[in-house]
């Protein structure tokens, strides 16, 4: 998908706008202490016991997922509205659903309203080649940004390419088919 990284997205947020993207000038991460908290705090306690995810969730800039207003709460044991109507999902959930669905290093998984790309980010990390399925041209737009941009990882990994695509979440992404798994 080949969109203008300018694009605006709802709710402020701002695709390649090095202010919402969680570029840090002087090299510091003012959130690392609160990825660590979320996984120590959140996504352990609840039976999350598969290194991978622990350690994806440790690297994954989650607070560039939201808006601007909202990065403080990214961490929360909670939902954090992305845009009216739509949200992302409490880290312990994320974590407990991509265990339970045991995703393997080269599995396809279709991950059907991917939104910002959260979830999209974590199965690439695991090695999987996702393909991102989302009705909203915008929320599309910057989930592509920040799939491929390697500042969304506090280790600046380079992970699987994820591709997005924008339609109807009903219909599926036929092209890619057949997958290991959809999400």
């Amino acid at each position: 998908m080949s969109q203008s990284l300018s694009m605006v997205a709802p709710s402020g947020l701002v695709a390649g706008d090095s202010r919402i993207a969680g570029h840090h000038p002087s090299g510091s991460d003012p959130f690392a202490q609160a990825r660590g908290l979320m996984v120590d705090g959140q996504v352990r306690p609840n039976q999350v016991n598969d290194p991978r995810i622990i350690e994806a969730m440790r690297q994954i800039r989650r607070e560039r997922f939201v808006p601007e207003a909202a990065r403080l709460l990214a961490y929360r044991d909670g939902e954090v509205e992305i845009t009216s109507g739509r949200a992302l999902t409490e880290p312990r959930v994320i974590a407990r659903l991509v265990q339970a669905a045991g995703v393997r290093a080269g599995e396809k998984v279709l991950l059907v309203g991917a939104a910002t790309g959260y979830v999209a980010a974590l199965l690439a990390c695991l090695g999987a080649e996702v393909v991102a399925l989302e009705s909203d041209p915008a929320l599309a737009a910057l989930g592509a940004s920040l799939t491929a941009d390697r500042d969304t990882f506090a280790d600046r990994r380079s992970v699987e390419p994820v591709i997005w695509s924008v339609g109807p979440l009903a219909a599926g992404v036929g092209a890619g088919a057949p997958y290991d798994l959809i999400v």
